[in-house]
């Protein structure tokens, strides 16, 4: 596969546009993403929303470890794939469009691999669409929220070093 994309939830997601018609798509939780093949689903807060019927997935799910177990004691959804975890990451360090690319370049090692509503990479902003659905207190607090900003950029950077072999293109409000 030569282009992937990858659709976090933060305010550029708008942004987001296919390059050619074949490109492959990546959303996150409960994407808004019309064009998307997928979505990988990290919270469990979310399939709790889809299980109240306030929160609606209609593509196939890639689930981490934690959903996958969640999902298979309350079925609402049917499993695409399963997201490996990083082995010395704990499951709230990384945000799922983390989780999502990780996944697409494990699974089809594109080329490249483009990046949208992934605002914390330039501003101390983890806020995200999904924030309608689950509430994060800890997301009103400026200083936690800049230490997570903080700890995804470098994810990012080390996740970009791990593999060379794809071209990461992040796409951000500037």
């Amino acid at each position: 596969m030569n282009r992937i994309h990858v659709v976090g939830n933060g305010p550029s997601w708008i942004n987001f546009k296919k390059i050619d018609a074949d490109d492959y798509v990546v959303g996150t939780n409960v994407t808004r993403v019309k064009e998307a093949n997928v979505t990988l689903l990290s919270d469990i807060n979310i399939c709790e929303k889809i299980s109240e019927g306030r929160a609606k997935i209609d593509i196939p799910v890639v689930v981490n470890q934690h959903v996958k177990n969640y999902l298979l004691k309350n079925p609402i959804l049917e499993i695409f794939d399963i997201q490996v975890r990083f082995p010395d990451v704990s499951p709230l360090e990384l945000s799922s469009g983390h989780y999502a690319a990780h996944w697409a370049i494990r699974k089809y090692n594109p080329k490249e691999l483009h990046i949208w509503g992934c605002d914390s990479l330039v501003k101390d902003n983890t806020h995200s669409y999904t924030d309608e659905l689950v509430k994060h207190p800890s997301k009103m607090k400026a200083i936690v929220m800049k230490q997570c900003a903080e700890r995804w950029r470098k994810a990012w950077e080390k996740m970009t070093d791990e593999y060379k072999d794809t071209k990461f293109i992040f796409h951000t409000f500037t």
